[in-house]
């Protein structure tokens, strides 16, 4: 039958995952010889876009299968037949394309991937794209309900060696980490870049379907699902100091069970409080396209807490807008390796303590805290006591809880440039990021440098101990800086 592209993955709902499978397929098989692709999945895939992707590589054929014993653990608990599934469809010569099984979803499912497709001779290119413990420790016990005993182990379970493996990062920071404290030998492989689809009519159109929509405000947009990590009350408080009388929206809906407790306190904020915003407009009907609403946006914003690879910054680049965003490790490093850059960059959104319940948020922000102690394995624990639960004068509004946000907004503050030295980059006009170079950033030359990684020659170095749970010590210890982060 030819080789196969075997791409893996939990699911192939809307986010950053499913953009690289679709960017990037057709260009990787290209480059492997593949001649027919398989996608395989831990749930139904989603009808449209299960045309889409048949689009993006035809001509190759392509095969849907789906086991729940691929899906997320939370979800559909015990293993299936993914095993069974796994020894049906690779075969001798076949390139399996695995991502994300580095947030642990599936604690069991990358060593067994790597060793049926070792097995029969198949290559393994892991895709990590996010981390198990970057702001993930609620899910420790659901590592306990799959047999996992230490951090060693879950270590050992979400990236497993191989002669025929091979482990990219999707950023700089990532890769260096899992090279330095894991032991693992980790390429820096980036993302495959596509240029938006759009159009110079379609942006018109998107203009007056949001100046119509707005009222006839100028839009900001925070292009992203509704996510906790997207910090969105943020982005609003920008907004009001950069461009007042501005409306913010978002573009996606809220797509996880884990998240709507948090999306529905927004959607209160948002209403009770008269903010200036609104939610998941690409959902509603007759929307414009996402690229065609960015490209009639006065700006775009992002002002995530966390982000694997931060694509809005290409996006925003190639679409011609200023982009407004929260600096954050791993993410600007890695992008301006492509050369891109932003209006303005933030570490730190400041505000004083009396625009919010500091005692309030002291007692609030502690006693969370003392729950997160019984969510982490033993060896962490001591790092969550080591972190002080006081308010200073003066605090980044992204290390409030959501409850303190929202009173930070409701005010009515107006963010000082004394306190946000960063403001002044944008108080006089807003600029456009250098023109980017779409065909060097594109999946063709992406997957020439993917492909061409080779396999991790050498195995892994002995990770463990107090080397390791010094290492992850300091992410839970920045994971603790952000509340809103928390469960």
């Amino acid at each position: 039958m030819g080789r196969a592209l075997i791409i893996v993955h939990y699911h192939y709902r809307p986010g950053g995952v499913r953009q690289v499978v679709e960017w990037g397929a057709a260009a990787v098989a290209r480059c492997w010889g593949c001649e027919r692709v398989v996608m395989l999945g831990g749930e139904r895939v989603p009808e449209g876009w299960r045309g889409e992707f048949e689009r993006a590589v035809f001509p190759l054929p392509v095969r849907w299968e789906s086991d729940a014993g691929i899906g997320y653990w939370s979800e559909f608990a015990g293993e299936g037949g993914a095993e069974e599934l796994l020894r049906r469809e690779v075969g001798s010569g076949d390139v399996v394309w695995a991502h994300n099984l580095s947030v642990g979803r599936r604690l069991r499912l990358g060593a067994m991937v790597v060793r049926v497709a070792e097995a029969v001779g198949a290559s393994v290119w892991l895709h990590q794209h996010d981390w198990w413990w970057d702001g993930r420790w609620e899910r420790w016990a659901e590592f306990g309900e799959q047999g996992v005993e230490s951090l060693e182990e879950a270590v050992a379970l979400t990236f497993p060696v191989g002669e025929r493996v091979r482990t990219v990062a999707v950023n700089v920071a990532d890769a260096r980490f899992a090279r330095d404290v894991l032991g693992r030998r980790c390429g820096f492989g980036g993302n495959p870049l596509v240029r938006p689809e759009t159009s110079r009519a379609a942006v018109e159109e998107a203009r007056e379907w949001l100046r119509g929509m707005s009222g006839g405000r100028r839009v900001w947009v925070y292009p992203a699902r509704a996510l906790r990590r997207k910090n969105l009350a943020e982005a609003v408080l920008v907004m009001r100091a950069v461009d007042e009388g501005a409306m913010l929206v978002t573009t996606g809906g809220v797509s996880s069970a884990a998240e709507r407790g948090w999306y529905a306190g927004m959607e209160r904020a948002v209403e009770e409080g008269g903010w200036p915003v609104r939610l998941a407009v690409a959902e509603e009907g007759g929307a414009p396209t996402v690229p065609a609403m960015m490209g009639a946006a006065e700006a775009v914003v992002m002002s995530s807490l966390r982000e694997g690879f931060g694509l809005p910054w290409w996006e925003a680049a190639v679409l011609r807008r200023p982009l407004l965003a929260r600096r954050l490790a791993g993410t600007r490093e890695t992008l301006e390796m492509v050369g891109l850059g932003a209006s303005a960059v933030w570490d730190a959104v400041m505000v004083p303590r009396g625009a919010f319940d500091a005692g309030a948020e002291e007692v609030r922000v502690g006693e969370r805290r003392e729950r997160l102690v019984g969510l982490l394995p033993e060896e962490l624990r001591g790092c969550v006591r080591e972190v002080g639960c006081g308010v200073a004068d003066e605090v980044d509004f992204g290390g409030l809880s959501f409850e303190a946000q929202r009173e930070v907004v409701d005010s009515g503050l107006v963010l000082e440039a004394g306190r946000n030295l960063w403001l002044g980059e944008v108080r006089g006009g807003m600029r456009v990021a250098a023109e980017v170079d779409a065909v060097g950033a594109g999946p063709e030359r992406w997957a020439a440098r993917f492909c061409g990684m080779g396999p991790d020659a050498g195995g892994a170095r002995g990770c463990g101990g107090e080397r390791l749970a010094a290492s992850l010590g300091g992410v839970v210890r920045e994971w603790l800086r952000h509340p809103l982060l928390w469960p």
